[in-house]
């Protein structure tokens, strides 16, 4: 029988490590591309978005490909002031952007994503996605 070192199985648990411990959205959305029905001042689009490490967030990035623009992320916070559980959401997450400020509110479910976008201006928008395999095109 075949023996595996202490420092085999600790490189392997270093380089699995960020993998492990995405038990929050990111585990959920990281890396999935979604095809989205947007909703806005009467109008209606389809457009794609995808999550990724995109280098803005320290968690994940969305590439919103509608407004042309990438979003930094993080999955939502739970517990409360004196006990907090920070990025620890595991459907829901808030991404929010600076070229054309903007904050997405959104919740993953199985193949299904749906958000609200806010905004500078006070306009608002309801997103309603579906997975798909690959990236945007």
């Amino acid at each position: 029988m075949k023996r595996i070192s202490g420092t085999a199985i600790a490189a392997t648990l270093f380089i699995l490590w960020p993998v492990l411990a995405r038990a929050n959205c990111v585990s959920k959305v990281f890396n999935q591309a979604y095809n989205c029905d947007i909703y806005y001042d009467g109008s209606n689009a389809t457009y794609c978005i995808e999550f990724g490490e995109f280098g803005l967030s320290v968690y994940f990035d969305d590439a919103d490909y509608f407004n042309r623009e990438y979003l930094g992320c993080s999955c939502n916070d739970s517990g409360s002031a004196t006990s907090p559980k920070m990025d620890s959401s595991s459907d829901e997450f808030t991404c929010t952007g600076d070229s054309l400020p903007s904050t997405f509110v959104g919740k993953v479910s199985g193949k299904k994503l749906s958000g609200q976008s806010y905004y500078e201006n006070g306009d608002s928008a309801i997103y309603s996605c579906v997975k798909i395999s690959g990236s945007c095109p």
